[in-house]
């Protein structure tokens, strides 16, 4: 049996998190699934990991949004190459689509954390007067000021909020029970970051800082991160990514071009949302005999959360950990990330 949960163990060892809630699985076949740990380190948290523990998922929540677009633009028989982003949100310059957002190369330079103190009223404003600081499409700007603009204008386009319309294509569709935006038993759920100036952590709430205050001000969620979940539950998402998924509700072309339109993107590439072969977290895939080609993309979340796939051989990698408890500041949880990776790809008979 592969050394999943020793790489995993060595890494709470080293104080890299407390525990982790882990999804491996290839096709139908469930590889491994575990948890490992405690939810934090204090005797209020010392309850262990189970199957059952909600995460914040933070940027994985992008890919929510990004499936969410994509199915409602399937809808309206929008092209989101072609479908300028003033279309629904006036003041933007004419030059920014939708796919500029799903990429990040919009142009957008202004973090969305950096409008945490400005009335949620004046966001979408305050973005549009922002100077471009490169031609859109040209280079990639990794931002959530993206991802909150994309859910805007969703909502302009069909008159519901972005948790309405993730409920509706996919939560409820792929019976993902165990998601939500707002958890309401904290008992399963894992803490987050210490509070500035006070006791306590963000427990239950977004960690991030623009999602939490979004949702304080409006009740909804801003679309770049925000989202609570099983690592199952994010596993039984990422199979309508799959490139053979079955019965997704994300149109074929669409899918695939999510992974193939790219930019270059420090050591990997970027598509539709999802970075292409970043080795640092993602592991390498091993050269098989067959010769035949295949890749890995991914996301990953602030808190401490991954998802990768390898597309074309029907593999998920889940990690779902709250590296960020109790500070950011902590050990990096990457190499040990990595290593889980690579080993499930080393155990892959394809």
């Amino acid at each position: 049996m592969p050394q999943f949960r020793t790489i995993m163990e060595r890494a709470i060892e080293g104080g890299a998190f407390p525990g982790a809630a882990i999804y491996l699985g290839r096709g139908r076949d469930v590889v491994w699934s575990s948890a490992v740990g405690r939810l934090g380190y204090e005797p209020a948290f010392h309850e262990s990991v189970s199957p059952a523990t909600l995460y914040d998922i933070a940027s994985l929540s992008k890919i929510y949004t990004l499936a969410t677009a994509l199915c409602a633009f399937s809808e309206a028989n929008l092209a989101p190459e072609t479908t300028p982003l003033r279309a629904f949100l006036p003041g933007f310059d004419t030059r920014i689509t939708f796919e500029h957002l799903f990429n990040h190369s919009s142009g957008i330079s202004r973090h969305l954390q950096t409008l945490e103190t400005v009335p949620a009223s004046e966001w979408v404003e305050t973005l549009a007067k922002e100077t471009l600081q490169t031609e859109p499409g040209r280079v990639v700007l990794y931002n959530c000021s993206n991802y909150f603009l994309l859910a805007r204008a969703l909502e302009k386009l069909t008159s519901q909020t972005l948790d309405e319309l993730i409920a509706r294509y996919l939560l409820r569709p792929l019976r993902l029970e165990n998601t939500t935006f707002a958890p309401c038993d904290l008992t399963f759920v894992a803490p987050t970051e210490s509070k500035r100036g006070d006791k306590g952590y963000w427990h239950g709430v977004p960690h991030d800082e623009a999602a939490r205050v979004w949702r304080e001000q409006t009740g909804t969620s801003a679309g770049n991160a925000g989202l609570f979940a099983t690592a199952y539950d994010v596993a039984r998402f990422a199979s309508i990514w799959l490139l053979d998924g079955q019965n997704s509700p994300l149109p074929s072309v669409w899918r695939a071009r999510s992974m193939m339109h790219l930019l270059t993107d420090g050591n990997a590439t970027r598509g539709w949302g999802w970075q292409r072969d970043a080795a640092y977290y993602m592991g390498t895939l091993p050269t098989r005999e067959s010769g035949r080609r295949s890749f890995l993309i991914g996301h990953l979340g602030f808190t401490g959360t991954s998802l990768v796939l390898n597309p074309r051989a029907g593999e998920v990698a889940v990690v779902l950990s709250n590296r960020v408890h109790p500070s950011r500041l902590g050990p990096d949880r990457l190499p040990f990330v990595r290593a889980l990776h690579d080993e499930f790809w080393r155990s892959s008979p394809i």
